[in-house]
Formats: C-alpha cells, structure tokens, sequence
C-alpha cells in the first residue's frame, strides 16, 4: 500500500470515529428519556378516589397514576373516561422498560378497530355503577369499558367527555401481554358497528352515493377509473358526475359519448380543485359524496358500502382509505399528519408488507384530514362545512375541509382496511417546479391563517412522536431528542466556491423553513459521508453569498431509506437564521459539501428561499 492510500485510510478512520462519538451523543434510548421526563404527579388527598381503576392482568399501574387520574377528573368535570400511555417495563424497577406507545387523543373510530385503552382505564364512580349494572356478571374487563365509553356519549359529535392523559401510566410486564390486550375476541364489537349510524339506505338499501370526478384530457384513464367505481360501488345506488374544465375539442367529443349514461359538466377554467369540486357537488343528488380523482383505482367489490358505512355514522366527517402507488403495495396514503411543519402523509413510500406503530397502517384510524383523491362525505356535513374552500385552488383544500369537519365535532376517518391504487399527480401535475412550490407554500401559510389553532396541532397524533423533518415513519421523538437546534452567534462568513462544483451526487433537501428555522439533510451519494464537512449556502439577489457551517443531526430515516449509502445517520441539519446572521434580503439556499480526506469539494441549490428582515417570509 502506497503512503498515500495509508494517509487516507488513516484520516478515514478518524472522521469514521469522530462520526461515532457525535452519534452515540445524538441518539437516545426510551430508558435514558425516561429518565429526563418531570410528569406532573399531585399528592393524594387521602378522599375515596371519585373514579375506579379497570386494569389488565399482565401489568400494573404507574405508581403515579392514581393521583394524576384524580387531579385530571377533579379539573375537567366534563371528563368521564381517562385513558393513557403504557410501556412494557419488565421487573421495575431496575428492569429493562421499553415499547412505549403514545397514543392519540379519543378516537372512536380506532377504538372500535383495536382496544387502544390497552391495560388501564379509569372511569368516574357512578359512570362505572350504572355500566356494570347494565353489563350484569359475569363481565370482562374490555366489555365493561365499552360500555362505559358509550353511557358516556362516545360516539356523539362533539365528544369531550373522554379524555386521554399523554404520560405513560401502565406497565406491561411483557411486549407479549401488551399484544395480547390489543386482540379483539371474534364477536367484539360485532353488534354495535354502526353505533347509531342511520342504517337507512346502508343495511336495508342500497346507499345513494355520488361521485364527483374531476378530470381533463385523460379519456383512458378516465375510463379505467369508471370500470374500477362500478366494481367497487356494488351494493350501492350510485351517480357519477365528471367535471371537464378543458379538455381538447376531440377528447370532449370522445368524453361525451363515453359519459352518456353520467352527467358531465364541461367548464374550461384554469384547474381549480375546489370550484369544480364544488359545482359537482351542486349537481349531485346522492346522500354521500364521493370525491375521487380521475387516476385513482377503486378495489374490492363492496369498498363504496363500506366507506358509506362508516361517513354514515352521526359523528363522522369525512372518510377516506388507505393508497397505493401503482402495481406495488408502496404506501401513498394511509391519513394525515398535521405536523409544525405543516400536512403530510406519514408512511408515505413505505411497503404495506407489515405492522407500522401498532397496526396503524391496517386499522381503522381518526385523522385529522384524509386526501380528497378518494374522500366520502355525506353531503348534509359537506355543505354544513361550505364545501371545499375556493381559496385554496389547488393544494391542501382536503386538509381545510377536514380542519373544518373537526372544528363542528366530527371524527374524520381513514380506512386502512379499505385500498386503492392511485397514479399520484397525474390529475394535476407535480410541484416540482419553483413556481408550483411558490403557490404550494403560500396555500398552506393561508391554511393556517383559516385555522390557526391548528398550526403544528394533531390530537390524533402523540406529542412523544416525531414531529420533525419529512420523516415518513411513525416513530417515538426520544429517538432524535439529542439533536440541539443550531444558533449561531455573529454574521454568517462571506463564502467563495472556488473549486466547488455542482453535482446532483449531493442530495439536498430543505423539508422546512419556518420563522428562520432551516431543517432538512444533505447526504452525498456513493461516498463516506462521515468525512464530510456541509455548509449552507445563503446568496443574496445581488450575488453576494454567506455560508454556515451546519453540526450534524441524527435522521434516523435516512439510515433506514438508505442502506445502500454509507454512514447517512448525522446528515441532517437543524439550524436557525436571523439578522444577526445575514443582512436583511431574500436569500437561495444551497449546500456545499466538502471532503476532509480526498478534497472533493461540491454544491447544489434548493428551490427554497428564505426572507430575513422584517415581515420576512420563508418560501
């Protein structure tokens, strides 16, 4: 070996180390957060507890429990039924404690799929009395808290009287016990699904559904759309309605004939998701409305019956089901996520061939929106919710009718046991372009200006879950809790890119740029990426150009993503900008990459800018 080829193998196993030492830093385990953790625990008063405890076989209760229940109850008089998280902590204490799960706030939806309430549940006295008086005995424990949960009104729009406490209250002895909780016997829930859905039309006839269409210049996939509807809606009385804003003169002709037995509506206009969805709307005459885009691909025989099914109960709002990308069973959709960085579909991309945090992807869920590519509404709560908003025209307008549904006491739902495959952005194109992430960005500022309540807020989804980055697994936020936001002190330094060249080796990425924050990751493909130093790049409309040099973040979904590559784990950066950093102005962002060892020296440009002043804004 030359001395050369020894020089570098020697830096190689410096930066290799270095790259472990930060990682072991910025990783933690459940153990260790655990250990960090102030949960509020009030003291007892020494009263008879208001409420009763129904516990599981195979765990106990948090030592803390009983007194955090009490003080919840005693603070919300409207609260009947309490719920929380639970991990399995094997011989506490000293034992091993590990799968935490962190659960959503009430989900009526969920809870008939799965005991979610798992191993503790604790219940106000008198609730608790008059279910066991109507249970009789013998009675198990998860019939009872049924029970309960419906006296308390669970299953009415507006519910607040069952509450969930976000701290881990019950310990499982055993991941198994904890599993074996979650099993619904053969007849549970069999005979009370609908829970006061009005079953007319749904049990004894066939439900009138709609189906709004929205479609231009795609006769073929137009078609195969219709043939997988009509399979997929038996069972079911069912209208289709086709909005055309433009298509050519021939393929009107050829739409027409095709469309002679369903109503089509030719409108040309610039497309705008919202108004033609609307205008369907005014023309259906179906109880439930189903919105479908053109290159979704209806499956399973009775999918419409159950998806009427389920928007046909009283607290329901919008429904929709689980998508796939074409010909695989990656997943395209299976809910959304309303994280501080704004909507997304949480996992996104991944293959439906097993279980993602407790049976998320195969259940029923409550979401907060559901992609309106495939989304069912009865049309009384469509039109109580004004429709889709005609300001937003192209993106998000499905999240704002779910912010709405939600805001009037529905439960949105998605069945992930319900699928269809979709084409995704054939209907209107991708946003891949910096105008099409312009306007994407501005729609969803507007979003949150409609709704700011809902800024970074999701009671569907675990404040301990990730909620950083463009991360598409569900995973526990411990996970990344050793990253530090980055806030540099002092004007960022002038940069110059001699000798650096643009190559598209580097993928960079900027998921998120909010109020300064800059979040996203820059892995260079095909190399150790642990002897790489990553700036980011600001330059200014006058040319002018600073740089940070940015402190590697652990993204564990890049590891995972990305077997492929080498040591991707501290790619990620987490960084903060203001004033004090960079003269006030609208700034590209890029990313340079510079190799400790070999020298290689690279860069690329993001679409993102950012404003720095000011009113600045981040687009």
């Amino acid at each position: 070996m030359s001395i050369k080829s020894l020089a570098k193998n020697m830096l190689t196993k410096r930066e290799n180390k270095k790259y472990e030492r930060l990682l072991a830093k910025r990783r933690m385990t459940y153990e260790q957060w655990c250990e960090g953790q102030t949960f509020f625990s009030p003291e007892t008063s020494g009263e008879e507890s208001p409420f009763v405890l129904v516990c599981s076989e195979g765990g106990t209760p948090d030592k803390g429990a009983d007194a955090l229940l009490g003080a919840y109850f005693k603070g919300h008089p409207e609260v009947q039924v309490l719920y929380g998280d639970e991990d399995v902590w094997e011989t506490p204490p000293g034992g091993p404690r590990h799968s935490p799960w962190f659960k959503p706030d009430w989900s009526p939806d969920l809870f008939d799929s799965l005991f979610y309430f798992g191993g503790l549940t604790a219940v106000r006295r008198r609730l608790y009395e008059q279910a066991a008086a109507l249970c009789g005995e013998p009675v198990d424990e998860r019939t009872l808290v049924k029970t309960c949960v419906e006296l308390a009104g669970g299953y009415e729009r507006g519910c607040r009287s069952i509450a969930h406490i976000p701290q881990v209250l019950f310990h499982w002895e055993s991941r198994e016990a904890m599993l074996e909780c979650q099993k619904e016997p053969d007849t549970a829930g069999k005979e009370d699904a609908l829970h006061g859905a009005d079953t007319a039309g749904i049990t004894d006839e066939k439900p009138f559904v709609s189906a709004v269409i929205c479609s231009k210049d795609h006769p073929q996939l137009l078609g195969r759309c219709l043939k997988a509807l009509e399979r997929a809606g038996t069972g079911t009385k069912l209208e289709v309605i086709v909005v055309d804003n433009g298509s050519s003169p021939e393929n009107r002709r050829y739409l027409e004939q095709m469309l002679s037995e369903h109503t089509y509506l030719y409108q040309p206009m610039e497309f705008d998701f919202s108004s033609m969805c609307n205008l369907g709307a005014e023309r259906a005459r179906g109880k439930f409305l189903l919105f479908l885009n053109d290159d979704v691909e209806l499956c399973g025989e009775d999918c419409l019956g159950q998806m009427a099914l389920s928007a046909g109960k009283p607290y329901v709002g919008a429904v929709g089901i689980k998508l796939y990308y074409p010909d695989s069973v990656r997943i395209q959709h299976a809910g959304i996520v309303n994280l501080p960085m704004g909507p997304v579909h949480k996992l996104q991309f991944l293959e439906d061939t097993q279980d993602y945090y407790f049976g998320w992807n195969k259940r029923t869920v409550n979401v907060l929106a559901v992609t309106a590519a495939c989304l069912m509404v009865e049309r009384e709560k469509f039109c109580l919710a004004g429709g889709f908003s005609p300001r937003l025209k192209v993106a998000f307008n499905d999240v704002e009718l779910g912010f709405k549904l939600w805001e009037l006491g529905y439960f949105n739902v998605c069945r992930n046991d319900l699928y269809a495959y979709h084409h995704e952005s054939l209907s209107r194109g991708d946003d891949e372009t910096k105008e099409k992430l312009n306007r994407l960005l501005k729609e969803r500022a507007l979003l949150y200006e409609m709704h700011p309540a809902l800024l970074g807020e999701d009671p569907f989804y675990s404040v301990h879950l990730s909620r950083q980055g463009l991360d598409t697994r569900i995973r526990p936020a411990f996970e990344t809790a050793g990253n530090k936001l980055q806030e540099e002190r002092g004007t960022a330094k002038r940069a110059r890119l001699g000798g650096f060249r643009e190559d598209s080796c580097l993928l960079f990425r900027v998921e998120s740029c909010e109020q300064g924050i800059l979040q996203g990751y820059g892995v260079v493909l095909g190399d150790d990426n642990s002897c790489y130093e990553r700036y980011l790049l600001f330059e200014d409309q006058k040319g002018a150009l600073f740089f940070q040099k940015t402190k590697g973040q652990y993204r564990p979904d890049l590891v995972e993503n990305m077997p492929d590559q080498n040591r991707v784990g501290l790619c990620g950066f987490w960084l903060k900008v203001s004033e004090e950093n960079l003269p006030r102005g609208i700034y590209r962002v890029g990313m340079a990459a510079k190799n400790t060892v070999t020298k290689t020296k690279l860069l690329w440009w993001s679409l993102r800018t950012i404003e720095i002043g000011e009113g600045g804004e981040n687009r």
